[in-house]
């Protein structure tokens, strides 16, 4: 196992991101080159990684910012607030099984995006646009600055059919995803239950109506039956 002697760790990933600066608040990728590592005697690598804590490099814990998937040599994460102008130090180890290599590189997380400096702006001059009469459009300003973020998907669901819709998840997002499933079981259960209940209270109502009826038609009877009754017997008299 050796390292290429044109290009090392360090210069890929500031290819992708200029002196190893990336933003805050937003989605982080890279891919290690498998032009890095080179083995003459086995084209299949094994790769695993590690990030810097004190003097020594630990495994990346699984709750980390960032994680790494071996299989396709990917780092994915969102880089938080906290992480901002800190210098991170990952480490690449490489192995054919009988000799490894190793090289690293450092992220640098210091450049704050557009829209996070936008929403940090109305959260500080809300009050201000609220005095001057524009806060009220506040959801305005955002669609206009934020519209080109989203992506909406042309699906059409029908009142009264089935809808189904598959997600393909990528990267080590399961966790976040077995979440969201549960959620959505949750609310699933919550949508039932008000049905159950609306159910049920039309049923009462139907019942409440037709009693009503029920008893103003008795009602109407008595009182046609009483007037017979002293129709015949003024007859009689």
């Amino acid at each position: 196992m050796i390292l290429s002697q044109d290009i090392s760790q360090k210069k890929d990933f500031n290819s992708k991101y200029s002196n190893g600066e990336i933003y805050i608040e937003d989605n982080f990728q890279y891919q290690v080159s498998s032009f890095i590592f080179i083995c003459p005697d086995s084209p299949i690598l094994q790769y695993t990684a590690k990030i810097k804590k004190g003097e020594q490099f630990v495994n990346i814990p699984k709750d980390a910012w960032i994680q790494f998937s071996p299989t396709d040599r990917v780092f994915t994460g969102n880089t938080a607030t906290y992480l901002y102008n800190y210098h991170i130090v990952i480490q690449v180890n490489t192995t054919d099984g009988y000799s490894f290599s190793i090289d690293e590189f450092t992220i640098i997380p210091n450049r704050v995006p557009f829209s996070y400096t936008f929403q940090l702006a109305l959260q500080i001059f809300s009050p201000l646009f609220g005095l001057l009469g524009l806060y009220k459009y506040k959801h305005i300003i955002y669609n206009l600055s934020f519209k080109k973020h989203y992506i909406y998907t042309k699906d059409v669901a029908y009142v009264g059919e089935v809808f189904q819709k598959q997600i393909i998840i990528t990267d080590n997002v399961r966790k976040q995803a077995q979440q969201l499933f549960t959620f959505l079981r949750k609310v699933q259960e919550r949508v039932k239950f008000c049905i159950r209940y609306l159910k049920n209270q039309q049923k009462i109502i139907k019942f409440q109506v037709l009693s009503t009826l029920v008893l103003k038609h008795k009602n109407r009877n008595f009182k046609i039956q009483r007037q017979i009754k002293d129709q015949v017997l003024k007859r009689r008299e």
